[in-house]
């Protein structure tokens, strides 16, 4: 149910994670611990590798540039879009398009774990 929360605010750059509260009627530091003793990682953490996803999907499926993209799954800045791209898939957005023209959308979700 976090992961849908979320993916329906995908394209808003202003959501913040806090607003999570509202929506689960419990505490930030509640569904922040909770999240974490699950997964072990950190809930802004998966709010940036679901919308880096996205763009990623965005960007081979649907023959989005990088930048229009960005926008999409709510980066304002599209160079440090970039730099957290690379961070998430081990290489820059155009050597990914690049890749997902030439292999497919399939291969490549299966090859950066998308």
């Amino acid at each position: 149910k976090l992961v849908q929360e979320i993916n329906k605010e995908i394209e808003n750059p202003d959501f913040k994670l806090e607003e999570l509260s509202k929506i689960f009627n419990m505490s930030y530091s509640v569904i922040y611990r909770k999240y974490h003793e699950i997964s072990g990682r950190k809930l802004i953490e998966l709010l940036r590798s679901l919308r880096l996803k996205r763009a990623a999907q965005l960007i081979v499926q649907n023959g989005y540039n990088i930048s229009e993209a960005s926008f999409m799954v709510g980066y304002r800045d599209s160079k440090f879009f970039t730099k957290c791209f690379k961070e998430e898939f081990g290489v820059p957005p155009a050597t990914f398009k690049r890749e997902g023209k030439n292999k497919g959308w399939d291969k490549i979700a299966e090859l950066y774990g998308v």
